[in-house]
């Protein structure tokens, strides 16, 4: 896609929909706006973002953490659903009462108009919303692609929210994207802000796209859709409400919904009650641990490991499973922070000494997690290298036992134990790659690529995509270039700038072993560059500014 921005008339796009429309050769692809028209009103994605977190974090105990969340840049950014996925790893399946939310809505003409496109015409519909309101138009054998999972199968938004922070593996989809290749995709009420769905785009083959923005939001769209390459973009600004209008006169659908299915009725308060009886059934333990876990996935942490600490101090009411986990996650984030080294070292002693550790399924986790705080310091001290090999040899034992004991029913904690393995072996690599045996480190690489790529696992795989790129360097093998590449498309997809920075980082050192140090020392200003774009880490930013001053002065 070119920096110029190609907007036409709203009145082009209803042209143009309704001619491809008739010719059976559009898609469509509907967001969360779609169903905030009147007289539906749904929330919001930021609404439900609100009443899923924040309204379980109101009050006086809570105003700091508030105000910090609110004002964090990437809390700001993160699209609901994976917001979602990091409150359902503490709260499960009581995360699915916000969802009946999504009841209350009464159809709109946008609904009624859409489906009748699907009824007459077979029109694709593709839908990021949950709701169903489209649904209760359709014909037997119609129907529209939920991508995100709907409200009638929760094991399905269960298992998407256990994937979804993780990368979608758009295999997943491959079954709705056979029907997009040569079609036009009209675009309404979605904002692009997802970048999972935006590489699905990318990659379906369309031949062009109509994006209806709304006026004071095309900043948004047009920052979001940058990624999409190599399809020409056409942008109309429009109301949905208008729209669905106009197409109804044009289309002559009836405006009576008396032949649909009965739609649930919406009770005086009823959003009320509903959010009133969510917050009643998530304890205070919860909602710590919730926030804690917000916290994390925003960068907050010398926040995370404060409240994390003290929280730990109570105990009280705390499962062992929920002790651990926390441990392990505040172990790794303390030595992230000013001399946070030993004691995160000393925190995490402290919880391997208890007596039921070992019998818990988060052990062997606990033991990746002082092997990842020793491994941190390998330079110095070599000896750290060889004691966190042998931790990430004992927690491999554990996690493959965990692995084997699993039932074949539970789908996402073998998943997540799989996943874990993988994350073992990534990091004996890292261990093998420290120690000189590069042969050795890329085996497990490899092994740690192989998992992730079967999982799905879009993160993983750019970090094991990334060491063996590292590891090829090293040796100067003629296998560099290849896992260049593979990294490159990955991280180019996913803007996976610290992932490239910290990439960029370790070659550079490399290369300054090697004697090549303007290059080495070019690349790293380089990196800060993207760093002070893109990425408010201040940990990397001031580890890239002591490896320029530390390099130049030579």
């Amino acid at each position: 896609m070119t920096s110029k921005v190609n907007i036409q008339s709203y009145n082009y796009f209803v042209s143009t929909i309704a001619a491809d429309i008739k010719a059976k050769r559009s898609v469509l692809l509907l967001g969360a706006g779609v169903s905030m028209v009147k007289p539906t009103a749904l929330p919001s994605g930021k609404e439900m973002k609100e009443i899923a977190f924040e309204s379980l974090i109101k009050g006086a105990d809570y105003k700091e953490d508030r105000n910090l969340i609110r004002k964090n840049k990437n809390y700001q950014k993160i699209v609901p659903e994976l917001l979602f996925s990091e409150l359902h790893k503490i709260i499960k399946g009581k995360l699915f009462q916000c969802f009946k939310i999504l009841n209350n809505g009464r159809p709109n003409a946008l609904h009624q108009v859409f489906a009748e496109f699907a009824n007459r015409y077979a029109t694709t519909i593709l839908t990021t919303n949950f709701d169903l309101l489209l649904d209760q138009f359709l014909l037997p054998n119609k129907r529209i692609y939920h991508l995100h999972g709907d409200i009638s199968n929760i094991e399905e938004i269960y298992i998407l929210l256990n994937r979804i922070g993780k990368g979608i593996d758009l295999r997943e989809w491959n079954s709705v994207r056979n029907l997009l290749p040569g079609k036009s995709l009209f675009v309404l009420g979605y904002s692009g802000n997802d970048k999972d769905m935006l590489e699905f785009i990318n990659t379906s083959g369309v031949s062009r796209i109509h994006w209806l923005v709304r006026k004071g939001e095309e900043h948004f769209v047009f920052e979001n859709t940058r990624t999409i390459q190599n399809i020409p973009i056409v942008y109309h600004y429009g109301e949905l409400s208008r729209i669905g209008r106009d197409l109804r006169k044009l289309f002559k659908v009836p405006g009576s919904f008396k032949k649909v299915l009965p739609v649930i009725q919406t009770q005086p308060n009823s959003t009320k009650l509903i959010i009133t009886k969510y917050k009643a059934s998530i304890s205070q333990i919860e909602t710590v641990l919730c926030l804690i876990q917000v916290h994390y996935r925003i960068g907050n942490y010398k926040r995370l490991v404060d409240l994390g600490t003290k929280f730990l101090r109570k105990q009280k009411g705390i499962s062992p499973s929920e002790r651990y986990s926390l441990a392990g996650r505040l172990a790794e984030m303390m030595r992230l922070l000013p001399r946070g080294y030993h004691r995160a070292l000393q925190f995490i002693d402290t919880i391997l000494l208890e007596k039921q550790i070992k019998i818990n399924p988060w052990y062997g986790e606990l033991l990746n997690s002082k092997a990842v705080v020793l491994h941190s310091r390998f330079d110095e001290n070599p000896q750290h290298v060889k004691v966190a090999f042998r931790l990430f040899v004992r927690a491999h034992y554990h996690l493959e036992k965990q692995y084997r004991a699993l039932s074949r029913k539970s789908i996402v904690e073998k998943e997540n134990a799989f996943l874990m393995l993988s994350m073992v072996y990534n990091n004996m690599g890292l261990c093998y790659y420290e120690a000189k045996d590069y042969d050795q480190a890329k085996l497990f690489f490899l092994k740690s690529l192989k998992i992730k790529r079967k999982c799905g696992h879009i993160n993983g795989q750019i970090s094991a995509l990334c060491n063996l790129c590292m590891n090829a360097y090293r040796i100067q093998s003629k296998s560099y270039l290849y896992w260049q590449h593979e990294a490159d498309l990955l991280l180019d997809k996913y803007k996976a700038h610290l992932r490239r920075v910290t990439l960029m980082k370790d070659i550079a050192v490399i290369m300054i072993e090697k004697g090549l140090l303007s290059e080495g020392v070019a690349k790293l200003k380089e990196a800060l560059q993207i760093t002070q774009q893109y990425i408010p880490d201040f940990v990397i930013k001031l580890e890239l500014a002591k490896l320029i001053k530390k390099y130049r002065v030579r």
